[in-house]
């Protein structure tokens, strides 16, 4: 009888000590696992966003924020949107920008003209006023060639819209792909998909 107690309290005892031991080591596989997926977070972050790992929660804080904007629907053109929208990205993400497509001058004149598509400048702008980017992608497409037969005088930014239009074979899809690339708060939108020429009437009737 002494010796089947003895073997029993053996066999609890390994068992006990076997059950132990699996758990330290679940535990220990599950710090390990956590552990590198911080770092996996941390690593994914700093290509998404450089520099913002450490400031994540007040990232998150701020997009919801934004999200809980007022909804604001601008319509114009020029440098003056662009002025006004880099103001109000600040405040919310609900913005959207009814851009004009009548400028025929400059670059996306001669884009225009040569490509038929609807002049990209003032699109463009709007683009890189709700960007969400490092200032080095907003220098990459103001960029202007000073030299290059045919590419003087050319924007980057509206080259690249110019090509993703061909692309999509749309000028709408090819400015929310963009939309995309610079991640911008809010949306964009062309006033008319149609190539329309601005023109005035004279008291004289005269149309110029």
């Amino acid at each position: 009888m002494g010796d089947v107690l003895l073997n029993l309290s053996l066999f609890f005892r390994d068992t006990s000590f076997t059950v132990n031991t699996g758990l330290l080591l679940t535990g220990v596989g599950i710090i390990i696992a956590i552990a590198g997926f911080k770092r996996l977070i941390r690593s994914l972050l700093n290509v998404v966003l450089p520099g913002s790992e450490n400031n994540l929660v007040e990232l998150v804080f701020q997009k919801r924020q934004l999200k809980r904007g007022p909804k604001i629907v601008v319509i114009g053109g020029g440098t003056g949107l662009g002025v006004l929208l880099r103001g109000l990205k600040e405040y919310t993400s609900n913005v959207t920008a009814i851009v004009t497509v009548s400028d025929d001058g400059g670059s996306s004149g001669r884009l225009r003209g040569e490509l038929g598509i609807l002049p990209p400048g003032d699109t463009r702008n709007c683009l890189l006023a709700l960007a969400d980017t490092e200032s080095l992608m907003e220098d990459l497409f103001n960029h202007r060639f000073q030299e290059g037969a045919g590419l003087k005088g050319h924007n980057v930014g509206n080259l690249l819209l110019a090509a993703m239009t061909e692309i999509t074979g749309d000028f709408n899809l090819a400015i929310q792909e963009l939309s995309k690339v610079l991640a911008i708060r809010g949306q964009v939108l062309p006033a008319t998909l149609t190539s329309i020429t601005l023109v005035a009437k004279m008291a004289s009737g005269k149309i110029i």
